[in-house]
């Protein structure tokens, strides 16, 4: 979990999570909820990735950031 490429995505999940609590309960902006929770559901997604041997150089290739 420490490691840089799992780092960046745990701190914009964790990010996330607080902006989501700020926006639902304090702003209340339906609007930046939702955005905030799919960033949520992504970081996350991107964090399971990161065990998958392969599966971030694959991906990043298939929306053509690497070649």
């Amino acid at each position: 979990m420490t490691k840089i490429h799992r780092l960046i995505p745990t701190l914009v999940f964790v990010v996330s999570i607080v902006l989501t609590f700020i926006m639902a309960f304090a702003a209340k902006v339906p609007g930046l909820t939702i955005l905030f929770i799919f960033i949520q559901y992504f970081s996350l997604a991107w964090y399971c990735i990161t065990y998958i041997p392969f599966a971030k150089e694959g991906i990043l290739r298939c929306f053509g950031c690497r070649r």
